[in-house]
């Protein structure tokens, strides 16, 4: 599935609620070599273009949140839980710092 999302990923990081899925399965995706192919590489390569053109800071909440997904002035208190939810019950192999 997170094949689909190469040459995708710019787009889905304007939009509120794809942006926020783009960093749930950065922070919970165990296969760190395929996230970093098919979803970092875009959002690193277009981090210029992005920031630019995000009137709304989903792009600057979604690169914010890759390091703190927790922060209660980036995330309203339902997508936070839902991060703390996951995490408690991930069935990671890899520390959260790995990933």
């Amino acid at each position: 599935m997170v094949k689909l999302f190469k040459g995708n990923v710019k787009e889905l990081s304007k939009n509120e609620i794809a942006s926020i899925f783009l960093l749930k399965i950065l922070t919970t995706y165990d296969d760190t070599v395929t996230a970093k192919k098919y979803i970092v590489n875009d959002l690193v390569t277009n981090f210029e273009d992005l920031i630019q053109d995000d009137p709304e800071k989903h792009v600057e909440r979604l690169y914010c949140g890759i390091f703190d997904h927790t922060n209660k002035t980036l995330f309203r208190p339902e997508i936070i839980e839902i991060f703390s939810i996951s995490q408690e019950n991930s069935s990671s192999q890899k520390d959260d710092d790995v990933r």
